[in-house]
């Protein structure tokens, strides 16, 4: 289709008046070049001329038209256009500009401008007369106009997507007023270095004449009145644009604006001014990803720095993603007294310079949502003051950081504090290498609400904290694809101690629990599985104040290739092995450790046997050290019960055999009458010692 109304004569001078439209879409036309034909060659070259009057369209659609070189015609139709109220203008390669100068004074109902994958403009509005610029008549440096001003009283939503050699609004010095302007969004606008500058009028003051722009210009020239009621600003991969704003930014220039959002790429990324963000005093979004910065808020030379800091205490909502030079967000030296307290949702992504997510004073007693992932700088993410400050924290979540050690920063100056997040209700920590624990000092820790905690890819991690712990709503782990974790334990603390465990045990050869606050060693259930410890040969059990044994009499034969044992600092132990009421009649004749050649038993206070039990043996062992266990009755009992009562103790009766023990070592005298109820017949080196 070349044209919409085709005219079989010439010289016809009809006009044709579509008095009822209200909406038109062209859409995917390759050929067409004119709605309809006109008198003149110049007129017959723009889709709409003389010929269409549409004085009543409120929507307008232009969309793949690769032909049509112009929309309307310099001098456009009388009583036409006025009504437009939306205008669309998608994927036309051969235009150079969207508007004639003229079309100005129509479009004083437009709400939405849109201009999308137009390769070839350059301009959105084309010169003040095309005609006379394209025809013989000379065509100078300067204008006879003064400042053209172009006001859009309706226009909401403005919006310059994929324009490649867009170079400006407008080719001479001109101002503009959008009074009703809510939303901008310019993307891929890749021939705009700088998006606006403050527009100073000194050739009107002095009665002179105002030049063309012979060098690179804004996308906008603005006075205070250009942007006053501005509330959405979005500049995305714009190759080029090295600035958003040239010089010193007033206050008042952006006064309304409250959500900003910067996209640029790592080859060329946007400059964030001086103090930029902290000139925008309403401000309560702003997100920046993909820039190469080394500082989120630079704010130098100021006297007014802690006043510019203030006005940052009315963001809700940061988002920094891809900043790969971020090294950190306020100079130390800025006052931050009042800076993010408002802020509720904080997401940090893929900043591997940044070395501290906070400064050590902030309060961020409103933030609701706080999620850091790809943040290899992290050695700690959050200050004990700050920690304390988040009391309305509903979800966190910390992925893929490399570094991290713990989430709460260890100090020595508040070493008996209570945290409460009082609100967390869902905690993420995924794919953390080097953390070893949420909290490393002894800090108690409360979390009434906490619900949900998916822990997952935390090789490291031991235990959750060192200091009290209360999470009351809380019954499972959950694992990253959303499943629950089977094991619990009663507790997070417990769970994630047994957890750590069970991940080193079974490929384990030389193993070692130290200072950790675990209730039982072993999880009965895992061991019973086939092999499950058939690596591990040397146990060593360190500091687990917790335990009051280490295994159940089912769990033993599990250890197939254990040959040494070592349990030292153990204060609540009282038995080695614990028979449990279906496995009595089993363990009452039976070779344990079949392996097991060396036995240390040291410092264990409330220590009152080894096992329960009528008659044990220990095949290899050559080696046994009992030292400091001052309530050592008897190393196997007959009696049932950890109080039962043992009568005429002896440390070694007829009920355990050693017919390998080459050397006994005894340190402080337990609770016993003598050592052998028969002395043994091979040859035993026998070594005391004093407490």
């Amino acid at each position: 289709m070349e044209q919409v109304v085709f005219t079989e004569e010439e010289g016809i001078t009809e006009i044709y008046l579509f008095t009822k439209l209200v909406l038109l879409k062209l859409i995917r036309l390759p050929k067409l070049g004119t709605f309809c034909h006109g008198d003149n060659s110049e007129t017959g070259s723009a889709l709409f001329n003389e010929k269409v009057r549409f004085p009543s369209l409120n929507d307008l659609l232009i969309a793949d038209m690769g032909k049509c070189r112009k929309i309307w015609q310099d001098k456009v139709t009388m009583g036409s256009f006025y009504e437009l109220t939306s205008l669309e203008v998608r994927n036309c390669g051969s235009l150079s500009n969207i508007l004639p100068f003229s079309m100005v004074e129509r479009l004083q109902k437009l709400e939405t401008l849109q201009i999308c994958e137009c390769e070839s403009v350059e301009r959105i509005f084309g010169p003040e007369d095309d005609h006379r610029v394209n025809s013989n008549e000379s065509h100078e440096e300067t204008s006879t106009e003064s400042t053209i001003k172009f006001v859009f009283p309706k226009i909401r939503e403005l919006n310059l997507r994929m324009l490649p050699k867009l170079k400006g609004f407008y080719s001479k010095v001109h101002t503009t007023e959008w009074p009703s302007l809510k939303k901008l969004w310019v993307i891929e606008c890749s021939k705009v270095e700088t998006f606006s500058r403050e527009f100073i009028n000194f050739g009107d003051t002095q009665g002179e004449r105002q030049p063309l722009i012979s060098v690179q210009q804004p996308l906008f020239w603005i006075t205070e009145e250009t942007f006053s009621n501005l509330e959405e600003l979005f500049l995305f991969r714009n190759g080029n644009m090295k600035k958003i704003w040239h010089g010193a930014l007033p206050n008042k220039y952006f006064f309304n604006l409250r959500r900003l959002k910067l996209i640029g790429s790592l080859e060329a990324s946007v400059t964030i001014p001086n103090c930029f963000v902290q000139s925008l005093p309403n401000l309560d979004y702003f997100s920046v990803e993909k820039n190469v910065v080394n500082e989120l808020f630079p704010c130098e030379g100021l006297m007014d720095e802690d006043e510019h800091a203030g006005t940052l205490a009315h963001l809700k909502e940061l988002r920094l993603s891809e900043l790969p030079e971020l090294t950190h967000l306020w100079k130390k030296e800025v006052s931050l007294a009042q800076v993010l307290c408002n802020l509720e949702f904080l997401q940090v992504v893929e900043c591997r310079k940044l070395k501290n997510l906070l400064p050590i004073s902030v309060s961020l007693k409103h933030l609701t949502t706080l999620k850091v992932s790809k943040c290899h700088g992290f050695r700690n993410l959050l200050t004990f003051t700050t920690a304390k400050s988040m009391v309305q924290l509903k979800t966190m979540s910390v992925t893929d950081c490399k570094m991290i050690e713990e989430i709460i920063a260890s100090t020595t100056d508040e070493v008996t504090d209570v945290v409460f997040f009082n609100e967390l209700e869902s905690l993420e920590l995924d794919s953390l290498p080097c953390l070893s624990r949420f909290c490393s000092v002894n800090y108690a820790l409360v979390f009434p609400k906490l619900e949900k905690v998916i822990i997952g890819q935390c090789p490291k991690m031991e235990f959750f904290t060192v200091g009290e712990l209360s999470t009351p709503m809380l019954s499972a782990l959950q694992s990253t694809n959303g499943e629950e974790i089977e094991l619990w334990e009663g507790d997070l603390n417990a769970t994630i101690q047994q957890l750590f465990i069970e991940k080193v045990f079974p490929i384990s050869e030389d193993l070692e629990l130290s200072s950790i606050n675990i209730q039982r060693a072993w999880n009965h259930k895992l061991l019973a599985t086939h092999s499950y410890a058939r690596n591990l040969t040397c146990l060593t059990i360190e500091g687990c104040h917790n335990l009051n044994c280490l295994f159940s009499s089912s769990m033993v034969k599990s250890f197939v290739q254990l040959k040494k044992l070592n349990i030292e600092n153990c204060e609540n132990v009282e038995n080695v092995i614990f028979v449990e009421g279906s496995a009595k009649e089993e363990m009452t004749n039976r070779k344990l450790f079949r392996v097991l050649e060396f036995l240390v038993l040291k410092d264990l206070p409330i220590l009152t046997r080894f096992c329960h039990g009528n008659y044990f043996e220990f095949p290899l062992l050559t080696s046994l050290s009992i030292e400091t266990c001052p309530t050592l009755k008897t190393f196997i009992s007959g009696a049932q019960g950890i109080n039962s009562k043992i009568a005429s103790p002896t440390l070694f009766d007829k009920k355990v055999a050693f017919p390998c023990l080459e050397k006994l070592t005894i340190v402080g005298m337990g609770n016993w009458r003598k050592i052998w109820q028969k002395q043994p017949t091979d040859c035993v080196t026998i070594h005391f010692g004093n407490y």
